[in-house]
């Protein structure tokens, strides 16, 4: 019985390939084109590409004993009579499960108006046992080298071991301080989410989308005994190859984006953004403050201003409860031209930059940067209005004693103008506040009024009344606190307030 595995939609995502065929031009001049193959011991996935995505073709995977012998016409012809194949168009990934191991498919395409069928020989791994972590050793090679990508291969000394194998930006290693730690690149890589589409087996080539002018690290390390290691039972054994990208030329802007009718108000901006790569383009954006944008580009690469976006947007989506792909996919993502506005408030009277980039619309890891060009959008919001500013005034704390803990208490009262009260805590032993405080002055500490949380609407409305509002901090110990406090007004304009309440006043508890 014909065993025959046709077009199947991506169950994973395609991150690997170990080689490349291209076929003779047909008549019609279209070539077909396999990489980014994987294979485990009963499974194989090739993606095929097309020279023209605009002509349909038939695509699929089958035992190579079946067509050894055929002629590009009879495997057309016997093909093109098969019910359970469909016409497709366009680059697909072919996927074929189930089979046997230790033996040879191939995967074929063909127009439907060619004479020529494309072939790629595939073979299932053999079945072994995993050797241990003591002698499972990789070998990395990292080639054709270019500004904006490279080919990395990884060569085990055991295809029945699985094995984690990425590249990764030295800049997001040194971040978090642990480029030189093998263990806790270890731990951060499996900590992430997305690791586990880096896990193979078998020689795995990535063909690599890389930034220009970039320092990069090539990663590999067993997977079979990463709980032992985890657990420090076992030794951490991380394989790496160090490469660096060279610089590329200038990227023109109106290759990229097309943007106009930009507004600004106190608090926000819209603007109409038309991106040149066609309606169907994927994209998304990310706001910065200028001086924070100048600061990046003072230090770094300029492509690293789309890392750091991603970077931005995936904690904006932490604090809101959704994951980097949800966040993009569902909320952010832009498709084709749009009028895209700020989603947070901004501060008023501040210069910022919008940049607007190229996102893959399948994104969920934010250290995987898609396209690292970009189209910055300079504005600056508008100035508040004189006396516009929200009054505060805040009690001395009041300290009630709980059981073993304290509810600690403030009465807080403001005016008319507020549209919104944002009040937090902070250990005053958790950061370096004595080289900063001013118990007048809290420049030096904005960092600590942000992300703070907004009170209910019934708490600030009686704040807005002369007897005002007690905002309570119930269940906390004896410990060097302050407490932030912050009213916004409808420009946004801020009016703080901050305290430390030390430990001695515990003692005078009621």
């Amino acid at each position: 019985m014909r065993k025959l595995f046709s077009i199947l939609s991506v169950l994973f995502v395609a991150l690997f390939a170990v080689g490349c065929e291209l076929t003779n031009p047909e008549e019609n001049g279209v070539t077909f084109k396999f990489q980014n193959i994987k294979t485990t011991t009963n499974s194989v996935e090739v993606e095929v590409v097309p020279s023209d995505e605009t002509k349909l073709y038939l695509a699929c995977i089958i035992e190579a004993p079946e067509i050894a012998d055929l002629t590009d016409g009879q495997i057309i012809a016997k093909f093109t009579d098969a019910k359970d194949l469909s016409v497709t168009k366009g680059s697909k990934t072919l996927t074929a499960i189930n089979l046997t191991p230790d033996t040879e498919y191939v995967a074929i395409a063909f127009t439907l108006t060619g004479s020529k069928v494309a072939r790629q020989k595939l073979s299932t791994l053999p079945v072994q046992d995993p050797i241990s972590g003591d002698d499972f050793e990789i070998e990395i090679n990292v080639t054709d080298i270019k500004a904006t990508s490279a080919v990395a291969t990884a060569t085990p000394n055991s295809s029945a071991n699985r094995y984690y194998f990425r590249v990764i930006t030295k800049m997001e290693l040194d971040a978090f301080g642990i480029y030189d730690n093998d263990y806790q690149i270890f731990e951060y890589i499996i900590e992430n989410p997305s690791s586990g589409e880096y896990i193979t087996q078998g020689e795995t080539t990535l063909n690599c989308r890389l930034n220009a002018k970039m320092d990069y690290l090539a990663v590999a390390f067993n997977f079979e005994n990463w709980e032992a290691v985890h657990n420090q039972e076992e030794e951490i054994k991380l394989f790496r190859y160090e490469f660096s990208t060279p610089e590329a030329p200038e990227v023109d802007p109106d290759t990229l984006f097309a943007y106009d009718n930009l507004q600004v108000t106190h608090t926000g901006f819209s603007v109409d953004v038309t991106p040149a790569q066609g309606e169907e383009s994927f994209w998304g954006y990310y706001v910065w403050t200028k001086k924070s944008y100048d600061e990046t580009l003072a230090t770094e690469s300029k492509a690293n201003i789309v890392m750091r976006s991603y970077f931005g947007l995936n904690n904006i989506g932490v604090e809101q409860g959704y994951d980097f792909g949800t966040f993009i996919q569902e909320y952010l993502g832009q498709t084709g031209s749009s009028t895209v506005i700020n989603y947070l408030p901004l501060d008023n009277n501040t210069e910022y930059v919008l940049v607007l980039f190229y996102m893959d619309p399948e994104v969920s890891d934010p250290t995987t940067v898609y396209d690292y060009n970009y189209v910055a959008v300079p504005f600056k919001t508008l100035a508040p209005s004189a006396d516009s500013a929200a009054m505060l005034e805040v009690s001395d704390p009041v300290i009630v004693k709980n059981g073993f803990k304290y509810d600690i208490q403030f009465l807080v009262k403001t005016d008319d103008k507020a549209v919104d009260m944002k009040v937090g805590a902070q250990l005053w032993n958790n950061y370096d506040f004595a080289k900063y405080w001013d118990p007048n002055d809290w420049s030096q500490i904005q960092a600590f009024f942000m992300f703070r949380t907004s009170v209910e609407s019934s708490t600030l409305e009686a704040a807005k009344t002369a007897e005002g509002a007690t905002v309570s901090f119930p269940g906390v110990d004896k410990e060097d606190y302050v407490f932030f406090f912050e009213v916004l007004n409808e420009e946004n304009t801020a009016t703080q307030y901050a305290i430390r309440v030390e430990p001695s006043l515990f003692d005078n508890a009621q």
